[in-house]
């Protein structure tokens, strides 16, 4: 049962013969030969870079994906690992090496300059394992993130556009969550509650607390429209105010906001036009 547990190679029983004990040599370098075939094949399969250093950062193993990405020639057994990966990004020297023994894991970001508009992302995580003879190993696992790196700049490009045309809009327009709490709002709002209520604009106050405006029947109106857009329903309705003894009439837009793939509706979104001038003309 004890060498069950351990997993062992092989088992031999006294007294042993020399034929047993043969089998028993050839049967365990026989699995050994197929546990590094596999975990090989695994290692060159997966599409991650494997680097593999003695604690002095010298390259014991390189899988085929990390030595294309770093362009390794069939000698790079034996050589510092700063030779291929940290010549502008960081020192690989022996502070680092220290410090990451210490600390057991480092993650660092590094941008390849491929040509003079080609850019490769690269994410660099170091941790240390110990070998059989008890050394510290530094394995360096490498993820090329340049797909997802390019879809966040392309994100953060779009919502900047998006937060131009927010901020640009004519009307005046409020994001509530599902508590009625302000959790944005662009230009036009804020200059609308401080023309209306007489105070500057801030997020996180309830939907009451801006709308001071609205009489209390009015009030319990729109949250119960609130409500219902939260499933999916848009509210287009035109109205009179008499605001510090001024009339306006407003058109206001309720509407759901989804941010998540489900499809979910998060926000609440609020859209105030001033119509007054139309009106009267």
């Amino acid at each position: 049962e004890k060498a069950l547990e351990s997993n062992p190679y092989g088992y031999l029983l006294k007294p042993i013969d020399k034929k047993t004990l043969l089998v028993a040599i050839e049967l365990a370098f026989s699995k050994f030969d197929l546990e590094q075939s596999i975990e090989k094949q695994i290692v060159e399969g997966i599409n991650v870079g494997v680097l593999v250093t003695n604690k002095n950062g010298n390259l014991l193993f390189a899988n085929k994906l990390s030595r294309k990405l770093f362009s390794m020639n069939d000698k790079f057994l034996g050589k510092s690992l700063s030779e291929y990966l940290f010549e502008e990004h960081i020192l690989f020297d022996e502070a680092f090496r220290k410090d990451l023994i210490k600390h057991k894991e480092k993650e660092i970001d590094i941008v390849q300059r491929r040509g003079t508009d080609k850019e490769r992302f690269l994410s660099l995580r170091f941790s240390i394992f110990l070998s059989a003879q008890n050394e510290p190993m530094i394995y360096c696992f490498i993820y090329d993130v340049t797909d997802k790196r390019r879809i966040e700049q392309q994100t953060q490009s779009i919502n900047a556009g998006l937060r131009t045309i927010f901020d640009k809009s004519d009307a005046a327009i409020y994001l509530f969550d599902k508590d009625f709490f302000l959790v944005d709002f662009n230009q036009r709002a804020h200059a609308f509650i401080n023309n209306s209520a007489g105070f500057s604009i801030m997020k996180d106050k309830k939907f009451s607390a801006l709308f001071t405006f609205l009489l209390p029947a009015e009030q319990k109106q729109l949250k119960k429209m609130f409500a219902v857009s939260f499933e999916g329903i848009e509210h287009d309705l035109t109205r009179r105010y008499l605001i510090n003894n001024k009339e306006y009439h407003l058109r206001i837009k309720i509407f759901p906001i989804s941010t998540d793939a489900y499809q979910r509706v998060n926000y609440i979104a609020v859209s105030v036009l001033d119509e007054t001038e139309t009106y009267k003309l």
